[in-house]
């Protein structure tokens, strides 16, 4: 339409197609020379080519990625086995413990009290709570009611 209106924008309207009453060589379109041929047949052998390198480099990126997924499944399944050993490991040592406990009370009970000494700590050692003492007593009272003759 715009075309039709402009005749300097006569180049941008639709162009019929060719026939034989107004191509000026309609027989030259229809055969392609013989160089023209045989650039369309290297052209189509490289595209070969290419297609080939991509699907033979498809395959074995795939076959890498199938390799990989399975060493993880497998390590994964490893990984299951180790934390089930491991959780079965820490119940048989719970039961242990408990069995350990419940012989330690039976066996207090018969005699009349604990079969093992408590384990004392550190800080709730006799002399540990007298110097913790003595210098709270320090702090409280400050430096200058102290008198170290």
């Amino acid at each position: 339409m715009i075309a039709n209106s402009y005749p300097q924008l006569s180049w941008v309207a639709p162009q019929p197609p060719p026939t034989a009453q107004n191509a000026p060589d309609a027989v030259g379109l229809a055969a392609p020379s013989p160089d023209q041929q045989q650039l369309n047949a290297i052209s189509l052998d490289v595209v070969r080519q290419s297609v080939d390198k991509l699907a033979t480099g498809i395959a074995a990126s795939q076959e890498r990625l199938t390799r990989s997924l399975d060493r993880i499944a497998a390590s994964q399944e490893q990984i299951t086995r180790s934390v089930d050993k491991i959780a079965a490991n820490q119940e048989q040592i719970t039961h242990s413990v408990d069995r350990i406990a419940a012989s330690d009370a039976i066996a207090g009970a018969a005699v009349g009290g604990p079969t093992s000494t408590p384990l004392m700590l550190p800080w709730e050692a006799p002399a540990f709570v007298a110097v913790r003492r003595v210098l709270q007593f320090l702090l409280e009272v400050g430096p200058r009611h102290c008198r170290f003759s």
